[in-house]
C-alpha cells in the first residue's frame, strides 16, 4: 500500500488545483469512481480482478472538458492449478498503475439536463508489475506502456451533485466497461 500513496498525494493535490479554478457557474468540475470489467478477465488462463479508477474533468466550454485518469488494478493469472501430492498452484501476481490526461466532446443527445452523454480520448502511461508464485520461480521484468484511447460515456445526476456514469471504450485506461458514482464539486 505504500507505494501507492504518492499516487494519491498527487490525486489529492490536483482535485485541490483543479476545484481552485471552477470560479464560474458555467463551468464543472466532475469527479468519477467506478469498478469495471477488465479486458484480461477470461482471455489467458484463469485470471481474476476487477479494476479501480478516478477520473476528474473540467469543463473549459458548453462541450469540452479536459481532466486526468488514474486506475488500478491487481489480478492473478493462474498459469497451472494445484494438483494434491504433484504441485502447487502456479502463475503470476500483476498490478496495473494508470496515469493519463482525457479530453471529453460533451453532445446532448437528450435534451434533459440531467443526462450528460460525451466521447473520450485519452493519453496516459500505464505502469505494470508482476511477480510469480508457486512453481515459476523466474520474476518477469516490469513492463510499462503508453496508454491511448477513444470511448463514450453517459452520466445521470439525480440531484443537482450526485450522479451515476457508465463509461466504454477502448484503451481508455485499463477497464473495458466502466460504473460508478459522478459527483459535482
Amino acid at each position: 500500500m505504500r507505494k501507492y500513496l504518492g499516487l494519491l498525494v498527487l490525486m489529492a493535490f490536483l482535485l485541490g488545483s483543479a476545484y481552485g479554478q471552477s470560479a464560474s457557474e458555467d463551468r464543472e468540475l466532475v469527479l468519477q469512481g467506478g469498478l469495471g470489467i477488465s479486458p484480461l478477465e477470461g482471455i489467458i488462463g484463469n485470471t481474476k480482478g476487477v479494476p479501480f479508477s478516478m477520473s476528474l474533468s473540467y469543463k473549459i466550454s458548453e462541450e469540452i472538458s479536459i481532466g486526468i485518469y488514474t486506475g488500478l488494478h491487481t489480478t492473478k493469472w493462474v498459469a497451472m492449478e494445484a494438483v494434491p501430492g504433484w504441485f502447487e498452484e502456479s502463475g503470476y501476481n500483476y498490478t496495473y498503475i494508470s496515469i493519463g490526461g482525457r479530453g471529453l466532446y460533451h453532445v446532448d443527445f437528450f435534451e434533459n439536463e440531467n443526462i450528460d452523454t460525451y466521447g473520450v480520448v485519452s493519453l496516459g502511461y500505464c505502469i505494470v508489475s508482476w511477480s510469480g508464485f508457486g512453481l515459476v520461480t523466474e520474476e518477469e521484468a516490469k513492463t510499462s506502456f503508453i496508454m491511448y484511447g477513444f470511448g463514450g460515456g453517459i452520466r445521470y445526476f439525480f440531484t443537482p451533485n450526485i450522479g451515476v456514469f457508465g463509461e466504454s471504450g477502448y484503451g481508455a485506461g485499463i477497464d473495458l466497461l466502466a460504473l460508478g458514482i459522478s459527483l459535482k464539486l
